[in-house]
């Protein structure tokens, strides 16, 4: 019992010594960047193979695309 509670007071120490330290955000990964046209394309042309949207459509939305 007594090398249980050793432990735990040991395991909450660290863990607020962890707590302490600031963060570096230089070193924290940024979010990719928006997707490129490319990108939705491939995307709309999932939605249409799944048929998610007519030929129509999928026609429309790629001009408007391919105009970006």
């Amino acid at each position: 019992m007594l090398i249980f509670l050793i432990i735990l007071i040991i395991a909450a120490l660290y863990f607020f010594r962890l707590q302490d330290q600031p963060i570096d955000y230089r070193s924290v990964q940024t979010m990719p960047a928006p997707s490129s046209s490319s990108d939705s394309l491939e995307i709309l042309r999932q939605r249409y193979v799944r048929g998610e949207i007519d030929e129509q459509e999928f026609k429309e939305r790629k001009n408007v695309l391919e105009q970006r």
